[in-house]
């Protein structure tokens, strides 16, 4: 998703991610493995975003 996704589509990932993952803590979000340069850097800052905010407990 990073290196073709949209920034509205990495948005809903993370949301979901850390809705499916996060309930009772200890979730830590990442890219599945590296970060290389295929991955558009308009992403990788929109998932650190999202990330900060939806990631805050508790989770809604």
């Amino acid at each position: 998703l990073l290196p073709y996704g949209t920034k509205d589509e990495v948005v809903i990932e993370v949301k979901k991610c850390i809705h499916d993952a996060g309930q009772g803590g200890g979730y830590i979000l990442s890219a599945c493995t590296d970060i290389t340069n295929a991955c558009k850097v308009e992403n990788v800052l929109t998932m650190i975003s999202a990330a900060k905010k939806y990631g805050q407990y508790p989770i809604k």
